[in-house]
């Protein structure tokens, strides 16, 4: 018997290749794989959606951090910015980690005192998205790479 499939770290056309191995015609993994995301459900028993609990949330104005713990017990801080669109409707900006520390060495960074612990997966990365829409319950509408880690050393789980 085949283990569930993390969902969150696949693209789709991974998640479309590994569900045909579950029996799923392509209708229903494309299905499957939008309610994941849109949803935040597994709509079938070989799907999860496992990803790091949110054990800490502080608002600061408009301004939402959230911190994840992961198995491991490091923890990522993510941020929802919020910002002023064109027209003058707000949108939500999320800051997102790619490492839990990092290893630049910048003096002004509290991140960088830490020094590189890991990196992060792309389903840890994806996670941090996951959590600001499903749990948080505020859906960004960017995404930017400025919070725990340098991306550009954690390239491959990051594109």
């Amino acid at each position: 018997m085949l283990s569930p499939l993390d969902i969150l770290g696949l693209t789709r056309d991974e998640f479309l290749d590994r569900a045909l191995a579950y029996g799923a015609k392509r209708p229903r993994a494309l299905a499957i794989y939008r309610a994941a995301f849109r949803q935040g459900v597994a709509l079938e028993p070989w799907v999860t959606l496992r990803r790091p609990p949110i054990v800490n949330s502080h608002v600061e104005g408009d301004t939402i951090k959230f911190v994840q713990r992961h198995d491991d017990g490091l923890e990522t801080e993510s941020v929802l910015i919020p910002m002023f669109g064109r027209a003058g409707q707000m949108t939500r900006t999320l800051c997102v980690s790619s490492q839990i520390g990092c290893a630049m060495g910048c003096r002004f960074c509290e991140t960088a005192q830490m020094g590189l612990m890991r990196n992060l997966d792309a389903a840890a990365i994806v996670a941090q998205w996951f959590g600001a829409t499903h749990d948080v319950g505020e859906r960004p509408t960017n995404i930017v790479f400025m919070g725990m880690g340098e991306p550009m050393d954690n390239l491959d789980s990051v594109l």
